[in-house]
């Protein structure tokens, strides 16, 4: 499952969270409603933080994770319109290694909400 919601706080969060078996259908389904979303935003010229929540999500292959990331990294609003990004996940090697080589100061990784939600509204 794929769901994206916004909350509104200033500035403006967009939750997208990805959990569970996800189809190739699902995959495209859920980003496209995702960026539909997050156009909806930058159409009025609002910047956000984006939380993407990780945790216990499994394509159903290679496929279908490719059509999502796809989806939203080809995205330019993405990259101008978005300040910060936290990123939560499971806590395991792959993602202790993608930490230790994609964290900045903009993109941080978590493997709780609570704290990454501390780390959005105060930076």
């Amino acid at each position: 499952m794929i769901e994206t919601k916004i909350t509104n706080e200033i500035p403006l969060i967009v939750y997208h969270c990805v959990t569970g078996e996800m189809s190739e259908e699902e995959a495209a389904v859920g980003a496209s409603k995702a960026m539909s979303i997050i156009n909806n935003i930058v159409g009025k010229n609002m910047r956000f933080n984006l939380v993407m929540d990780m945790r216990g999500y499994l394509f159903d292959n290679l496929n279908a994770h490719k059509i999502w990331s796809i989806e939203l990294k080809e995205q330019n609003t993405l990259k101008e319109n978005v300040d910060r990004v936290a990123l939560i996940g499971d806590d395991t090697n792959k993602f202790r290694a993608e930490k230790e080589l994609m964290e900045s100061d903009v993109l941080k990784f978590f493997t709780e909400l609570e704290v990454a939600n501390q780390w959005i509204k105060n930076v």
